[in-house]
């Protein structure tokens, strides 16, 4: 029996973690639950007395982009919006891109239109995206593909995009790339 002694020794500290872990399972699902959606929500906190913040966005300076002077614009001069063109997007996550903690994705922004005959009188599209791209500014004059941009990102911001009909005539259009 005296063998036998060290072998309970390292066996009742695994085995009153794991009674601990069965006892109190519902309870620290609910909690990891919690934490999980407030910081799906974008919510802070602190973590501990550390005074770690854990689920802040990360806050951008004040941006000069084109996309927030569209914005600015827009609100400035009361100009109603366009109600037959959209800049739409669609957001696939691609874990083979992930970079250490940030999760990438595959976005392909283009235009839609009420009337699909109405992209037809539409002679190119130029998408500013947010201002820390190597190339913010894309013109696309591709109809075929709904005048598209295809690119990778990591984070959520405004595109602008200046909409050009073969007239003449300009439209000024904003979408928010949520992923």
């Amino acid at each position: 029996m005296k063998d036998w002694i060290p072998f309970f020794q390292t066996l009742i500290w695994p085995a009153l973690l794991v009674a601990v872990m069965i006892l109190t399972r519902v309870p620290l699902a609910r909690l990891l639950k919690a934490i999980e959606e407030r910081i799906v929500a974008g919510a802070e906190f602190d973590v501990g007395a550390s005074g770690i913040k854990v689920g802040a966005a990360p806050k951008l300076p004040p941006s000069n982009s084109p996309s927030s002077q569209i914005a600015k614009e827009a609100k400035s001069t009361g100009a109603p919006i366009p109600g037959k063109v959209y800049v739409v997007h669609t957001a696939r996550r691609d874990r083979s891109l992930d970079r250490g903690e940030h999760m990438y994705f595959r976005v392909r922004i283009y235009l839609d239109a009420d009337d699909p005959a109405m992209l037809g009188q539409v002679s190119e599209v130029i998408y500013y995206l947010h201002e820390t791209f190597k190339e913010p500014i894309r013109i696309v004059r591709d109809r075929k593909t709904s005048f598209e941009v295809k690119t990778i990102i990591w984070g959520e911001f405004n595109a602008a995009a200046t909409v050009r009909f073969k007239d003449g005539h300009e439209v000024k259009l904003e979408r928010y790339l949520n992923i």
